[in-house]
C-alpha cells in the first residue's frame, strides 16, 4: 500500500479475540515518529519466528520491545524474548472481518499486563 500503510491477512489465533483468522488488518509502517507503545499490535519481522502480529507488552530499558498474544494459544511471551525497534515494521490500526466489517484497533490496553506471560 502506499504513503506507509499497508494490508496484511492474519494467520493463526494467537490475537484472537481482537484478531482472528482470515481476518485483514491495515497497519501502519513504524519509524523514529512513529514508535508504538504498550498496548498496540505491531507487525514484527522476528528474528527466530518470521513475522508475526503481537501486542506490545513492554520496553526494556535498553530500548527493546516485549510482545505477548493475546490468547492461551500464542507463543508465551517468554518464548518471544525481547525484539529491537528496528523489527517492528508496522503498528495494526484497522481490523477487516471475513464479513466485510471494519473497526479501529484498539491502543494502550489497560488490560494487558506489564510483563509479558
Amino acid at each position: 500500500m502506499a504513503l506507509g500503510w499497508r494490508l496484511i491477512r492474519i494467520d493463526g489465533t494467537s490475537m484472537e479475540p481482537v484478531l482472528r483468522h482470515g481476518d485483514y488488518a491495515v497497519a501502519w509502517d513504524c519509524g523514529a515518529r512513529r514508535m508504538p507503545t504498550r498496548g498496540d499490535i505491531v507487525l514484527v519481522d522476528h528474528p527466530r519466528f518470521g513475522r508475526v502480529v503481537k501486542a506490545v507488552a513492554a520496553r526494556t530499558p535498553d530500548g527493546e520491545w516485549l510482545l505477548r498474544g493475546l490468547s492461551a494459544t500464542s507463543t508465551p511471551g517468554n518464548d518471544l524474548g525481547p525484539v529491537s525497534g528496528d523489527r517492528v515494521v508496522a503498528r495494526l490500526v484497522w481490523r477487516i472481518g471475513p464479513e466485510g466489517g471494519v473497526e479501529r484497533l484498539p491502543r494502550r490496553r489497560p488490560d494487558l499486563p506489564a510483563s509479558p506471560a
